[in-house]
């Protein structure tokens, strides 16, 4: 039971004066009762003297009755219980003694009275009677004494005592309690009262104690305490409110979770973008509460056993529709337990912004190709139909041409062509736009890709010598953006040694090259994007141009800085390069002197170089022949025809269609003899998609090769993604198409 602190010192008190009471009257009976004994002892020798004296004359004149008489005077003393007289021989005289109920009676009387006097007595007292004048014994008195009446004495004088003792101790208790209850237990209350108000979180209590003396001390240091505490509280507050404004006005995800994956915090974020409430949240294990985010349990055990956070770059998750975050995944660790924190950053807008940036940054780089481009094409085009029109006057001219001559004119013509397909290629792989995908991809190739698109863009007077590695140069990285670093950067050591330059001075060397490092303390210390032990490829692009001081080279990766004259640049391209190489867990360097040129040196990391799979590939000029009916759905009409000669040279039956819709009528018309439909994406009145759509209504089996000139269009990867067997990109060759029916007809790979 609790015990409150008036009652305690109540119980203190009483226990102190109940031995207080105990020691005084203990003490007040031994003192009475040894003054007591004191007296009586006292008396009983002045009882005696004068008893021996009085009995001297009667004894003398041996007067009993008188003997008698004295001595029954003497009885009326109660503390008397016998008194006998014997004479000079010792014989019995007479005496008196005192029963029961206290009559005094004859000794004679009872003969067995000596031994109950003895029992009644605690003392006897003998004297013997002497006629002094003489000097002769008379005999001998002998008094037996009782302290019965002492006892009771003593006894009423100590209750008189305790009750005295009690009547002062309540006394002096009220008093002191009374006394304790204002100077101590009404501030003790005070302070108790302040005690369960403060544990209760009621900062703004206080506590009034006037006294000067150690309570009022106290409640003045309490009350210092309070407003301590109160400002701490304040303060805390504040910075809580504040914290759990910046957390829950954060557009990240913000999620927070015990060793046990239980959910803990979950911000205002969370609840908008995942559309489950806090309350829900709390306590639910986080896996279970939304399961599309179990690929990340891995990194929760990782990061809660290592103590060590995890970054995740542009994870993709589909939350309505495909999102972009970078995850970051820490530790938190408090008194009483560990957990993570989960901190989803959607990015989506940024990389969004960032492919227009890129794609903008690949379309002024197209800009400025054009013209070289248009250069180009002219060439091929005057070789095309410079050729075309030599044949065609021969023919109409009815001239013979024997067959090596015609042959050389075919070969020229087919020359020109595939030279034109590579130049639209790499047209369409800079403009491209598409998701980052990395891959093993060898640097050797994408290089050689870049000195070609070079090649045809860039005027004579620039000299491009590449150096290539003489083993295969593997990395994982997205070959597009590759690509794009080392178009911008080309570009740029074009425009350093042309537009850059007095038109006197325009020309010099490009020297692109690929060679392998491995890193070590002393590369690591010069290099700060290395890491050691490491092996990298480095691409070394070096220019002859203008150069740049040390103040330019500071600012050259800083978007929008550029050094070239008014709208001949956006200064985005490097701030692009930079980006794209950081993504690539790369690094960059620059070396550059005025008038002497500038030299980039590109570090990708190198992957395992296995050595890539040969795969049996035939002879272009072979075609695969095979039988049966096809059916070609194209709106340009030399497209039919050639499909339709290679196909017939091929061994195939060709049926011909000029639109979707007459294309469905006649496979409707022939379905059991049709092997396989070649179907045009584009076409007028119905799209090869609706086209191969009704196609496979009719006969789900239907075998289909869609063909179009852009590989990269939606509508292609849709048609993929519907079930259609292959796709071929214009233009085509005898080998290409050929391979693909016999593929798709003959279920060979």
């Amino acid at each position: 039971m609790k015990r409150s602190i008036s009652f305690k010192v109540t119980l203190i008190l009483v226990f102190c004066l109940i031995i207080m009471m105990f020691l005084f009257g203990f003490y007040s009976y031994m003192y009475e009762k040894d003054q007591s004994t004191e007296r009586l002892n006292t008396e009983i020798i002045l009882i005696t003297e004068r008893l021996t004296f009085n009995l001297v004359t009667p004894l003398w004149d041996v007067y009993l009755l008188l003997v008698e008489r004295t001595i029954e005077q003497e009885m009326n003393n109660k503390v008397i219980v016998a008194i006998i007289i014997k004479d000079e021989y010792g014989n019995y005289l007479v005496g008196k003694y005192r029963d029961e109920n206290e009559k005094i009676k004859d000794v004679t009387k009872d003969p067995d009275i000596l031994e109950n006097i003895t029992n009644m007595s605690f003392r006897k007292e003998s004297s013997e009677i002497i006629k002094e004048e003489i000097n002769k014994s008379l005999g001998m008195v002998e008094i037996y004494f009782t302290n019965q009446y002492l006892k009771q004495s003593v006894n009423r004088i100590f209750f008189r005592y305790i009750f005295e003792t009690i009547f002062l101790a309540i006394l002096i208790l009220i008093m002191v309690l009374f006394s304790i209850r204002k100077i101590i237990l009404n501030p003790l209350i005070k302070l108790d009262q302040f005690v369960k108000k403060f544990s209760q979180k009621d900062f703004d209590t206080r506590i009034s104690i006037q006294s000067q003396d150690e309570i009022g001390h106290i409640g003045n240091s309490f009350n210092e305490m309070a407003d301590t505490i109160q400002k701490y509280s304040d303060d805390r507050e504040r910075l809580q409110s504040y914290l759990n404004n910046i957390i829950e006005s954060m557009p990240s995800l913000l999620i927070s979770l015990d060793n046990q994956a239980r959910v803990v915090r979950w911000n205002t974020a969370a609840t908008t973008i995942l559309g489950i409430s806090e309350t829900i949240a709390i306590g639910k294990v986080f896996w279970k509460l939304y399961p599309s985010f179990s690929k990340y349990e891995k990194y929760f055990a990782e990061t809660l056993q290592t103590q060590t956070p995890t970054i995740l770059p542009r994870e993709i998750i589909n939350i309505g529709d495909i999102h972009y975050y970078n995850i970051s995944i820490f530790p938190l660790e408090s008194k009483d337990n560990q957990g993570v924190v989960f901190r989803f950053d959607d990015i989506t807008e940024i990389i969004k912004k960032d492919e227009q940036l890129r794609q903008s940054q690949k379309m002024e780089t197209v800009g400025t190709m054009a013209g070289g481009l248009a250069h180009d094409f002219n060439n091929i085009l005057g070789g095309i139909l410079g050729t075309t029109s030599l044949l065609m006057y021969k023919f109409k001219a009815k001239e013979k041409l024997d067959t090596d001559k015609l042959l050389n004119f075919i070969q020229l013509i087919n020359e020109s062509a595939n030279r034109a397909s590579n130049i639209v290629e790499q047209l369409m792989v800079i403009s491209r736009k598409k998701e980052i995908n990395f891959h093993k991809i060898d640097l050797n190739v994408e290089l050689e890709r870049v000195v070609k698109i070079c090649s045809n863009t860039f005027d004579r007077i620039v000299t491009i010598k590449p150096v290539y590695l003489s083993e295969p140069a593997f990395t994982n990285a997205d070959p597009s953006q590759i690509e794009q670093v080392l178009l911008n950067i080309t570009m740029n050591a074009y425009h350093s040694m042309t537009i850059m330059k007095n038109k006197d001075q325009q020309g010099g060397e490009l020297i692109l090259s690929i060679e392998k490092v491995s890193t070590d303390q002393f590369f690591c210390s010069q290099h700060p994007g290395a890491e050691l032990n490491t092996d990298y490829y480095t691409i070394s692009i070096r220019d002859t141009g203008v150069g740049m001081d040390r103040n330019t080279i500071a600012k050259i990766f800083d978007p929008f800085f550029t050094t070239k004259k008014e709208n001949k640049g956006t200064g985005l391209g490097l701030a692009m390069v930079y980006n794209i190489i950081q993504q690539h867990n790369g690094f960059v360097n620059v070396y550059s002197e005025l008038g002497l040129g500038t030299t980039f040196h590109i570090y990708f990391k190198s992957e395992s170089q296995e050595s890539l799979t040969e795969k049996s590939q035939k002879d272009e000029k072979e075609i695969y022949k095979g039988e049966g009916t096809i059916l070609v759905v194209d709106d340009e009409p030399p497209m039919r025809i050639i499909a339709k000669n290679i196909l017939e040279e091929c061994g195939y039956t060709v049926l011909l269609a000029n639109n979707g819709q007459e294309g469905i009528d006649i496979y409707k018309k022939n379905m059991d003899k049709i092997k396989g439909v070649i179907l045009d994406l584009i076409m007028p009145i119905k799209s090869g998609r609706d086209a191969f759509i009704e196609i496979k209504k009719m006969n789900p089996n239907a075998k289909v090769i869609l063909v179009s000139g852009f590989k990269q269009d939606q509508r292609v990867t849709e048609l993929k993604e519907l079930g259609i067997d292959d796709f071929i990109q214009k233009p085509f060759t005898i080998n290409k198409l050929s391979k693909a029916v016999y593929h798709m007809i003959y279920h060979e790979n």
